[in-house]
């Protein structure tokens, strides 16, 4: 009978005298903290830097975006000055020639 008992209680510990429930619970433990380190280097070893990415990304895309629009926008202004300009010669060359034409009908 003492083969039995020993069985017996060798089945209730799981080494080192300790119970099979607190051996369960270890072992739940340790699976525990890995799922939760394995989660929380997903995060921030894979997950941030993926997002951070494309953000980087959009941001860059944006800014070129407008870098653009701004070009455009200096273009069109540059054509405009420059129409300006051309109407200010124009209308300052025919004032040239009003003023000389009243000069020479003065004299």
């Amino acid at each position: 009978m003492d083969y039995v008992d020993d069985a017996k209680e060798s089945a209730k510990t799981c080494g080192n005298n300790m119970t099979l429930e607190a051996c369960v619970s270890v072992i739940g433990g340790v699976i525990g903290f890995i799922l939760i380190a394995t989660l929380i280097w997903y995060y921030f070893c894979k997950y941030r830097p993926r997002k951070r990415a494309e953000r980087r990304d959009t941001t860059e895309a944006d800014a070129e975006e407008k870098q653009r629009k701004r070009d455009e926008a200096l273009k069109s202004k540059g054509a405009e000055l420059a129409m300006a300009h051309h109407q200010s010669r124009i209308l300052a060359s025919i004032t040239g020639l009003e003023n000389k034409r009243a000069s020479e009908l003065a004299v």
